[in-house]
């Protein structure tokens, strides 16, 4: 049984590496089914979330994503900043 975006989303926060992995596989490829749930996910209170959709939103390469992802850069967590940061210049990159 294929898991929904949504439960992808979640697997992002999984304890283990290997789920959290096939889960940004699967939303990668999934591509732009997967932009708006994962902009929504910038949101979520969960770090891991946050940090693993800024960095599929730069790997999908959707302009869309960027006021979004602009928001992340006074997130709490350094490293979701700086996955914001990176995303955001990988879809400028592209355009």
């Amino acid at each position: 049984m294929e898991n929904t975006i949504d439960e992808l989303i979640e697997m992002l926060n999984d304890k283990d590496d290997f789920v959290v992995e096939d889960a940004k596989g699967q939303l990668e490829l999934k591509g732009e089914e997967a932009v708006d749930p994962l902009i929504d996910a910038l949101s979520s209170r969960k770090k891991n979330i946050r940090l693993n959709a800024a960095t599929l939103l730069g790997a999908i390469d959707d302009e869309k994503a960027i006021p979004a992802l602009e928001k992340l850069l006074d997130d709490e967590s350094g490293y979701v900043k700086s996955g914001a940061q990176s995303a955001i210049a990988t879809i400028q990159r592209k355009a």
